[in-house]
């Protein structure tokens, strides 16, 4: 009898245990596939950090005595010649978005494939490196998306009345910008640059009669530019002349409220005359050397080729303007230096005959000291000259965690701008603090304008200075 019960009972407990060998079947491919899955990650993974280290590799190539660099000043600014471009993050990065934050300060060959917008010399920049929109991206395209935002505060004593402006900086104007970029061939990179100027009260127009200048828009860039690595780059639409940057080759990484071009921070403003019992019609922006009508122009442009540090570069544009300028930088022994040398012709259009202008500046890294010293000469249609200089020191170095710290000084010196037997002088005091993680530059500072007229009376202007700026740009790629 029990031996038919168990011949009836096992069928039953057969069937019973197959579906527990099914469940634990199903669990152990389960198991497996998420371990393949896992491998497929690290390869790929693996595979990311090969890109990297390929890059890597390309750009010591690239720095190697006689390469061939090709990042010229128009790219290093969006206005620093020597302000140097900053790569993004890889192309085909993590799927996890990281935030990249860029200091400026020297001009490194760009070795990604496509780069992406620069960001101001010495600046923080915020860069959202996103990964590609395609699995196995072909580096063949991206589309960069950015611009910055420059408000100040400027709290003026003309001698006649104090009263405080709030204004859009006109160092660097807030802008908006899309760039993008087409790998044709290994050597020859397609890019297209349109860029707004979108500026709430520009300073170089705010002034005592008028304190709202109003809400200004402005083409900046529009261009299309084919980049080359053997044989330079040939940008074709509005945007800079060659020679515009060659003065601004500070190292004090202060571009944002206060470059070189010292009547930028309160340009608008008129000087009182005390003979006449009212304000002159002489602006600050019209009273020193650095002033420049044809910065942004309708020109077609040739940057060549780095050479052991040289560029040259040339522009022919609008209202019969020419240049040509050379520039040279490099690094050695803790030190980067920049400079440039330029003539321009017509560079005011009808109300300017000739401009010649040289600067250089000199930063050490490891103690953060640099100095920057320019001058240029110029003549207007009726054979009038006009001269001057500009010598800044100053320091920066990471004090605190969050960013840059930094301090400078300046002297600004003109002669015969505002009329023959003029001269014109302007001193600053500054200081400005990075915050990094968040792309943002504080800064403060003084400015005292002087301009002995020998047909006028005029008062000093007296200029506190407080500012904040923030830069940023996302990229793709395609």
């Amino acid at each position: 009898m029990l031996i038919i019960v168990g011949l009836l009972l096992a069928p039953l407990a057969v069937a019973r245990a197959h579906p527990v060998d099914a469940a634990a079947l199903h669990e152990r491919l389960e198991a497996q596939q998420r371990r393949l899955e896992q491998q497929d990650l690290r390869i790929e993974n693996q595979q990311r950090e090969l890109d990297d280290v390929k890059r890597s590799t390309a750009r010591l190539e690239q720095s190697a005595p006689g390469a061939a660099e090709n990042t010229s000043a128009a790219d290093a600014h969006t206005v620093a010649s020597s302000a140097p471009d900053v790569a993004a993050a890889p192309m085909g990065a993590p799927t996890s978005a990281r935030l990249q934050v860029a200091d400026a300060s020297v001009e490194p060959v760009d070795a990604d494939p496509i780069p992406v917008p620069a960001s101001i010399g010495g600046s923080p920049v915020v860069r959202y490196g996103a990964h590609s929109v395609t699995r196995r991206p072909s580096e063949m395209f991206q589309v960069s998306l950015g611009g910055n935002l420059n408000r100040s505060t400027n709290v003026a004593d003309d001698g006649h009345e104090t009263k405080p402006y709030f204004v859009d900086s006109s160092n660097v104007p807030t802008n908006l910008y899309v760039k993008a970029a087409a790998r044709l061939h290994e050597d020859v990179t397609l890019r297209a640059h349109f860029e707004a100027g979108l500026q709430a009260n520009p300073a170089v127009l705010a002034n005592q009669k008028s304190e709202n200048a109003g809400f200004n828009v402005g083409a900046r860039f529009f261009e299309l530019i084919a980049d080359t690595t053997k044989y330079g780059k040939l940008s074709f639409g509005h945007g800079f002349a060659s020679s515009f940057l060659a003065f601004e080759v500070d190292q004090s990484g202060m571009q944002f409220g206060n470059l070189l071009s010292v009547g930028n921070t309160a340009g608008g403003l008129f000087f009182y005359d005390d003979a006449a019992d009212a304000y002159s019609e002489t602006r600050v922006a019209n009273a020193f050397i650095d002033g420049e009508e044809l910065a942004l122009i309708n020109r077609i442009r040739y940057d060549s080729p780095r050479w052991a540090g040289l560029q040259l570069s040339g522009t022919v544009g609008q209202d019969d303007f020419r240049d040509v300028t050379l520039r040279f930088s490099g690094e050695a022994a803790g030190f980067v230096w920049s400079s440039g040398t330029s003539y321009q012709n017509r560079p005011n259009g009808p109300f300017g005959d000739w401009r010649w202008s040289i600067a250089g500046g000199v930063l050490h890294e490891p103690s953060g000291f640099n100095f920057t010293a320019g001058g240029a000469i110029a003549e207007g249609d009726m054979g009038d000259t006009t001269s001057g200089f500009t010598a800044r020191l100053g320091w920066r170095y990471r004090l605190f965690e969050i960013g840059e710290t930094k301090f400078a000084v300046d002297y600004a010196n003109s002669w015969d701008v505002v009329e023959p037997g003029s001269e014109e002088r302007s001193t600053g005091v500054f200081a400005f603090q990075d915050i990094d993680w968040a792309g943002l530059q504080l800064y403060t500072g003084y400015r005292w304008y002087h301009a002995d007229v020998p047909s006028a009376d005029l008062r000093n202007i007296n200029v506190f200075v407080f500012g904040a700026a923030m830069q940023f740009d996302a990229t793709w790629g395609f």
